[in-house]
């Protein structure tokens, strides 16, 4: 299991502080670098998601749709390939 799937282990959010505390974890790894947060002006492709993380060593990417009632928002894993992603290289593939 991943970093990133180990990180919340369904796909919807019951409560606002899953939210906050995923976030909240997401952006430690960040500092410490093991995942990177794609920039807005580098995901046009990602456009449903609030936030994307890709892990460094494996590449697996995880897309964040925060919660706007009555949709729950969503974590999940993003099948790059099939989004293909014009403007984000990944040097670590």
């Amino acid at each position: 299991m991943t970093i990133l799937e180990q990180l919340h282990p369904r796909q919807n959010f019951r409560y606002w502080e899953e939210v906050a505390s995923l976030e909240s974890r997401l952006d430690e790894l960040v500092k410490d670098g093991s995942i990177r947060e794609i920039p807005p002006d580098e995901r046009d492709v990602f456009k449903a998601f609030n936030r994307v993380f890709v892990e460094v060593e494996s590449g697996i990417t995880f897309g964040l749709t925060k919660p706007d009632p009555p949709y729950h928002g969503n974590w999940e894993e993003v099948d790059v390939d099939n989004y293909r992603l014009y403007r984000f290289k990944q040097p670590w593939m």
